[in-house]
């Protein structure tokens, strides 16, 4: 068999791993903006956005990993 050859299985499996990280990453993004808007406000950085961050470079070797996968198909 081709191994450039995709099946609809495989690109519907990568596909929906694409959008739950991308999904995920927007959130986090959101979160972020919320940090630095009170941090603006409040002349502070919340101890909550260490968190925040951790999560966002969590995602973005999961997204970089699925992109990959995605171009591989």
């Amino acid at each position: 068999m081709n191994a450039q050859v995709r099946t609809d299985t495989e690109w519907k499996l990568v596909c929906a791993e694409l959008f739950r990280v991308s999904h995920l990453l927007k959130s986090v993004s959101d979160n972020m903006n919320q940090l630095a808007r009170f941090a603006n406000a409040e002349g502070a950085f919340p101890t909550e956005a260490e968190g925040v961050y951790e999560e966002y470079r969590r995602l973005v070797p999961r997204l970089d990993d699925t992109i990959r996968r995605l171009a591989g198909l």
